[in-house]
């Protein structure tokens, strides 16, 4: 049996803080809004994924339309041919490209090229591995294999035969001398995935220039500081800081866009504007996406952090320690009181519009908890949920696992008082809804 309280929790906090430990590379700690990855199958039902923290204690659940809750195996390790002696083993990575869930394993290894050995450079070897909704259980084999001897790369499938490269470094997709931040891999006859084509991010400049220099640095961040979502058959890199890259099923740039309008071109290449400005984004049963957000006040507070006594995350030696330095950048962020924006995002037409806020969800925010407390996803029913992300997590586990929603009831409770709770997003009113304000955005357009 397994329990789902404080204890289980603590692991995701731990494994939150253990990557950011090794990845961040002395950047200020990362708000990291949701654990929680939604996406929608053919028949209507509701996958909903675990996809922070350690998923090899519970990766998620799938939801029948009007149905309950039903486990989803624990995903495969994989067996990489390759990956003796491996550097690291990482998490398996779930996507669900067309509503269809996989599950990629990776493996660093040491280069194979001597010359980049030596400079510490790594390989990365992945597998793809498909579930079988009919059966309930992961397919055996994998259906595809990605061996990449140029650096270290994050990854999601976009389709079954292709799959998303976010570059770590400025080096790792060069084409003709021209470096990108975005490459997309096909599968060949062999199962094997190679390269297809480069994507640039559709910014008024190269997102990397010639020096090989990031000329966004935000853009050098995405690889750990960015979230996927799946709308039908298009995948949806979305940040923190407001931009969005929709890409079809064969990896085709359609969209490049930001919600918020008044950012300028110096406060993207100072770094100025903050990445935890958008408080989730998840997809709903019609096929749009809906974004919940900050005011532009807080994101451009994103400055603040220069100069707060906040300690770099790699000095953190504790959950603890992290979780009070976080929350002490994040009361001087929210001073400014924020209000609260939400957005539906059509990818077939590429059209955002501005929608009225779902009922009895508060409309401002102020300090660390009531930022902590904002976590929202969708139920299978059409109903929008509403807690702290330990209760929201809790309510997904059957009782079958053990006890039914540990969490913190009693924090939850006390939200519900104060007149928030489980409603109602109506999908009409994400189609219908007129603009309250003008949106400006690159590459999308405006719904009238």
């Amino acid at each position: 049996m397994i329990l789902f309280g404080k204890k289980i929790f603590s692991i995701f906090a731990i494994s939150i803080l253990s990557k950011y430990s090794a990845l961040a590379q002395g950047y200020p700690a990362p708000p990291l809004k949701s654990f929680l990855t939604q996406v929608w199958d053919e028949s209507g039902g509701l996958f909903t994924i675990i996809s922070g923290g350690d998923i090899r204690v519970f990766p998620g659940v799938f939801a029948e339309r009007f149905g309950a809750n039903k486990s989803l195996p624990l995903f495969p390790r994989g067996d990489n041919s390759k990956a003796d002696p491996a550097i690291s083993e990482g998490l398996p990575h779930p996507s669900a490209p067309g509503g269809k869930l996989y599950s990629i394993t990776s493996k660093l290894l040491p280069a194979a090229d001597p010359t980049r050995f030596e400079k510490g450079r790594m390989d990365l070897d992945l597998q793809i591995f498909k579930f079988d909704s009919i059966n309930w259980k992961w397919e055996e084999k994998p259906i595809g294999h990605l061996y990449w001897a140029k650096g270290y790369f994050y990854y999601n499938l976009i389709s079954e035969d292709y799959l998303l490269g976010i570059a770590s470094q400025a080096d790792v997709f060069c084409n003709n001398g021209i470096n990108y931040p975005f490459a997309i891999f096909k599968k060949n006859e062999k199962n094997e995935f190679e390269i297809d084509h480069f994507e640039d991010a559709g910014l008024n400049k190269p997102a990397i220039g010639k020096d090989k220099k990031w000329n966004y640095p935000f853009m050098s961040r995405l690889w750990i500081q960015s979230k996927s979502s799946w709308c039908g058959d298009y995948t949806i890199l979305g940040t923190g800081c407001g931009f969005f890259w929709t890409f079809d099923s064969k990896g085709i740039l359609r969209h490049s866009m930001n919600i918020y309008k008044s950012y300028t071109e110096e406060q993207l290449t100072k770094d100025e504007l903050w990445e935890g400005a958008v408080l989730g984004y998840q997809p709903n049963g019609s096929g749009n996406m809906v974004i919940s957000a900050l005011s532009e006040d807080a994101l451009f507070r994103g400055n603040l952090q220069r100069n707060l006594p906040i300690q770099r995350i790699e000095h953190a030696h504790s959950v603890k320690e992290f979780s009070e330095e976080r929350k002490f950048t994040l009361n001087e962020i929210l001073a400014s009181e924020a209000s609260i924006s939400w957005f539906a995002f059509d990818p077939t037409e590429g059209v955002l519009s501005e929608i009225a806020p779902p009922q009895k969800i508060p409309g401002t925010m102020r300090n660390y908890q009531e930022y902590a407390d904002f976590n929202w996803i969708f139920e299978s029913d059409g109903n929008f949920k509403f807690s702290s992300m330990m209760a929201l997590v809790s309510s997904l586990i059957p009782k079958s696992m053990g006890e039914e929603n540990i969490g913190n009831k009693k924090h939850d409770n006390n939200l519900n008082k104060k007149g928030i709770e489980q409603i109602k997003l109506e999908d009409k009113k994400i189609e219908n809804d007129s603009i309250k304000n003008e949106v400006e955005f690159h590459g999308v357009e405006i719904k009238k």
